[in-house]
């Protein structure tokens, strides 16, 4: 189909790739600025992407990637795209004039409408699938926007941050990297594990053989991870104690292993636990800490969930101490779904991807 304002392509074009490496995540005055450091590599990661950009002429101003996945939700298979680096040129990003075009221009605003039903996203439109997004509710601009073209909020996520000032490797129980034989049974023990949970896939899962597994001595998986090094470039944190966290944190050893404006990190998802092992969780993260020579882990989970409880009553570190957690919103919109079907979205928990959030 042919767009007068969009253009859609199967892969990241350098202007794409240029709007991505510039682009400041975060709502000014009110939650921490960031860059991602680490956009080619993930761009990479992406198993079936549409990148769907917004043109002013011939020149490229914004840009959103619709990632294509199967998604198991309570034990039903769903075709779903998740939407993410929704973001603008620098001098568009909050330009208020960009905003109304996009949900004003009547145009423009049936194009956005005929991608969201999937007119060039391989799909049948006739066919049963969904949208999904994760959206800082602080940031009133973007959810207002989600909200026009239908999206609407389904569970809420929150951030914990996993820290050690030194951590250790702790040779007992042994941690290994999961072998080709091994993941068949752990793909069996995660999707038994999050059965009962939406948005579930295995897209950023098992890269780069960096899932990790503890045995017990009947050599029985019982605690698992996937475990991504990550970099962020922080550029501001907001208020009077974001500035001095900013200004003293950074410069002082020891404090900047935990906090430093080149943000180094293991993003942590795929977390699973046999009953009873739990507190293997805590040996599992403080030993990938230390192979991987960082402080710091990023999980990302629903926040009212059993999982959600049992890492909290973890040793979590001093940061988790003095942070408060980020919140936000898991945000969908359904095509060809009953009332009944999307309600079930927000009675059940809700898989968030930790490569996807970061």
């Amino acid at each position: 189909m042919d767009y007068k304002f969009l253009q859609v392509s199967k892969s990241a074009t350098n202007e794409v790739l240029e709007i991505l490496n510039h682009n400041i995540i975060g709502t000014p005055g009110v939650s921490m600025l960031y860059k991602h450091m680490n956009v080619r590599d993930k761009i990479d990661r992406i198993w079936n992407p549409y990148f769907v950009s917004l043109m002013k002429g011939t020149k490229l101003i914004g840009t959103c990637c619709f990632c294509r996945r199967m998604t198991a939700n309570a034990g039903r298979e769903i075709h779903s795209f998740y939407v993410r680096y929704f973001s603008f040129k620098h001098g568009y990003r909050k330009n208020r004039n960009t905003e109304r075009s996009i949900s004003g221009t009547s145009l423009l605003k049936e194009e956005v409408k005929s991608v969201l039903a999937g007119k060039v996203l391989g799909v049948n439109p006739n066919e049963r699938f969904y949208h999904y997004a994760y959206v800082d509710p602080r940031n009133i601009r973007s959810a207002r926007l989600c909200k026009e073209f239908g999206f609407e909020p389904v569970r809420n996520y929150t951030t914990i941050i996993f820290n050690r000032i030194v951590p250790k490797d702790d040779s007992k129980p042994k941690i290994v990297e999961v072998s080709p034989a091994d993941e068949v049974m752990v793909r069996k023990l995660l999707s038994d594990f999050y059965k009962n949970f939406t948005m579930f896939s295995f897209d950023n899962l098992f890269h780069d053989h960096k899932y990790y597994v503890i045995k017990n001595r009947d050599n029985k998986i019982v605690a698992g991870v996937q475990a991504n090094p990550d970099q962020w470039k922080i550029l501001s944190l907001p208020g009077i104690s974001g500035k001095l966290i900013m200004n003293t944190f950074t410069h002082i050893p020891v404090l900047n292993r935990l906090f430093n404006k080149n943000y180094r990190f293991l993003t942590l998802e795929g977390i699973y636990y046999t009953a009873g092992y739990e507190h293997y969780l805590e040996i599992l993260f403080e030993s990938l800490l230390a192979k991987y020579k960082l402080n710091s882990a990023i999980i990302v989970v629903d926040s009212e969930t059993q999982l959600y409880k049992i890492l909290k009553s973890l040793n979590l570190g001093l940061v988790d101490k003095l942070n408060k957690e980020v919140n936000g919103n898991v945000i969908c919109k359904f095509i060809n779904f009953t009332n009944e079907e999307k309600q079930s979205f927000k009675t059940h928990s809700a898989y968030v991807s930790g490569i996807d959030v970061t």
